[in-house]
């Protein structure tokens, strides 16, 4: 039976989980929350299943006053319980605009969404709470490296200078 969820990162990870029982003034990290899957997982596949590319043609992409936006746009996961599957799907974007805030032209926009793929050992014991947990921090975290190298290749594909982006830092 297969189960799907999703979140929307616009809000901090923390903000839809639960409250902690504990005697803490915070809610738990996500990290916090997945942390019983983490040892009881593998990661299987990782793959880009959609990607929207946009290029202003006639634009000098060279200009100081262009301003990068890089998101994380948000997270949905699926579950297979009798395989034993946790799959993830972060999505991501990079944009540049320029302009004043009222009247900004955006230069490119970079989307992709991967597919993280996961063997989860007594998956039937996780709730839903840390999958979603689970997605926001080990899917994104583990997904960074493909985002980098995805958004470097299709920036120096569209005639831009490469977008660089930093490690994931936790």
């Amino acid at each position: 039976m297969m189960s799907d969820q999703s979140s929307n990162l616009g809000e901090p990870a923390s903000a839809s989980l639960p409250a902690s029982t504990t005697d803490r003034s915070s809610p738990p990290s996500a990290i916090e929350v997945a942390h019983p899957l983490m040892g009881r997982s593998d990661i299987q596949s990782v793959m880009l299943v959609s990607s929207t590319i946009k290029r202003e043609a006639l634009i000098d992409l060279g200009e100081e006053s262009s301003v990068l936006n890089l998101e994380v746009l948000g997270v949905s996961y699926s579950t297979d319980l009798e395989a034993g599957c946790l799959f993830i799907f972060p999505s991501f974007r990079a944009s540049s605009s320029r302009g004043e805030p009222d009247n900004q032209t955006v230069q490119f926009s970079i989307e992709a969404t991967f597919a993280l793929t996961y063997s989860v050992a007594e998956m039937a014991e996780a709730t839903d709470i840390q999958f979603q947990a689970f997605g926001v921090s080990t899917g994104i975290y583990n997904c960074w490296p493909y985002w980098r190298e995805f958004l470097q290749s299709i920036s120096t594909r569209l005639g831009i200078p490469p977008v660089m982006l930093p490690p994931f830092r936790i």
